[in-house]
């Protein structure tokens, strides 16, 4: 319906595409992808460029406002120096060389970080305040996250509705907190040692530090991974991991994953009470568990590389070729079947690529 499948000239916009389709433009040079509500963005050699809906300025470009745009357009200023992009749901944040941090998209409650307290629509890329030497960006719901200032700190600004930022026992769950600007997190993922990966959720944030992995903010679906069901204010290890050190994580939604150094990938959370009436089903273990409060095994074998979960369905990186695997809810074509099922997997499948 808002074009981010990034084709040229679709039948109708609202088409279901079952197939893996080629984004136009984009057949090579493509090192950072990701993913919104409703519109996409990639870095291709260097650039950052997006695609879908602009209706509320997450395309990165002033002169689209309001439209949906069929192909990968350029954003703003942003035609070259671009290392990672991350998407939240109607907004976008890019990583640069240069290691600033660059926001744009619809700035409620500060998510865009530029300092400016007014939740409007910054169609072009805002500077993000306060932050130099970015190693690493994510973007959630209503919040960004970044791993910065050669200090191996975490930066949070935007919307902390559930103690994400890690406020410890000072959070007042009824008193949600809108910060317009990055702010440290008082209470660090940092002092568990180096900081390899981070994901922001709607609600929740994971990272890996020092190889364990650590999540915090609501967990009454068990999105933390501490086998409780209770909120953390706090980085908390997501417990009945194995020792080795984790390589991916990613949080959306209610469910939450992580892989690790030996291929191994664990998930844990709601995978039923995905946002709305769509679900992903199950956490893609044997027993096919619809949720779980601490880390359960998705089935192998054990070749993963790197995972990303979305609202309704979990995608991963796994082999020696790197071939894409799916599991959760086909109801839009999103396993890309290509026959018109719409039938859900439980487990993970491999998607045809062209």
């Amino acid at each position: 319906m808002y074009q981010q499948v990034g084709v040229a000239n679709p039948q109708s916009e609202m088409d279901i595409i079952d197939v893996v389709t080629q984004v136009t433009g984009l057949t090579s040079g493509v090192t950072s992808i990701c993913a919104g509500e409703q519109h996409s963005c990639a870095v291709h050699n260097g650039a950052a460029k997006c695609w879908g809906s602009s209706l509320l300025g997450q395309l990165g470009d002033p002169s689209r406002g309001g439209t949906v745009v069929h192909l990968p357009i350029q954003v703003q200023g942003l035609a070259s120096g671009v290392v990672q992009i991350a998407c939240g749901d109607v907004h976008t944040c890019a990583m640069l060389a240069d290691g600033t941090a660059r926001c744009w998209g619809f700035g409620f409650g500060g998510v865009i970080g530029d300092g400016v307290v007014e939740d409007s629509i910054r169609a072009a890329p805002a500077v993000v305040t306060g932050l130099s030497t970015v190693d690493r960006i994510a973007a959630g719901g209503y919040s960004s996250c970044a791993v910065a200032n050669s200090d191996n700190e975490t930066y949070c600004w935007g919307v902390d509705d559930y103690g994400g930022f890690g406020f410890g026992a000072s959070f007042d769950p009824m008193n949600i907190q809108t910060y317009y600007s990055p702010i440290r997190m008082p209470n660090d993922f940092s002092s568990f040692g180096t900081i390899t990966d981070i994901s922001n959720g709607a609600s929740v944030n994971c990272a890996i530090a020092g190889g364990a992995s650590y999540c915090l903010g609501r967990n009454r679906d068990g999105t933390v991974g501490d086998n409780t069901d209770v909120d953390k204010t706090v980085p908390t290890q997501v417990v009945t991991l194995p020792p080795s050190p984790g390589v991916s994580i990613s949080t959306r939604g209610k469910v939450s994953c992580v892989v690790l150094a030996d291929g191994k990938l664990f998930c844990w959370g709601d995978a039923v009470a995905i946002e709305g009436t769509t679900h992903i089903g199950t956490l893609g273990d044997l027993a096919q568990t619809p949720q779980s409060n601490s880390a359960v095994q998705v089935v192998g074998p054990d070749d993963y590389k790197q995972v990303s979960v979305g609202v309704t369905l979990i995608c991963t990186l796994r082999g020696t070729a790197s071939e894409v695997w799916c599991w959760g809810d086909n109801s839009m074509g999103q396993m890309a079947y290509g026959n018109g099922s719409d039938v859900d997997s439980p487990f993970p499948v491999p998607i045809s690529l062209p």
